[in-house]
């Protein structure tokens, strides 16, 4: 749902620069970003060690600090 009818409409919103979705039972990240032309430019993560950047807010983490008081000891194995 998160990439299909309501990522359809957040499209929609010419404000919105960035759409970022993070897994909840494994570690991983998906940012979309709006460029120029309207397109939007996915970019996954699933190294601890990359950075996400959310320019359009002049935002920036690690993956490992986004999952840093999360437990996937669990989700890992039943994947």
């Amino acid at each position: 749902y998160d990439r299909g009818p309501k990522f359809e409409q957040y499209r929609q919103l010419e404000s919105l620069k960035d759409y970022l979705l993070v897994a909840q039972k494994r570690m991983h990240a998906e940012l979309y970003a709006r460029q120029a032309s309207s397109s939007w430019l996915l970019t996954e993560f699933k190294q601890p060690d990359q950075e996400i950047i959310l320019e359009s807010v002049g935002w920036r983490i690690r993956l490992a600090e986004l999952y840093a008081k999360v437990s996937l000891a669990e989700s890992e194995e039943s994947t």
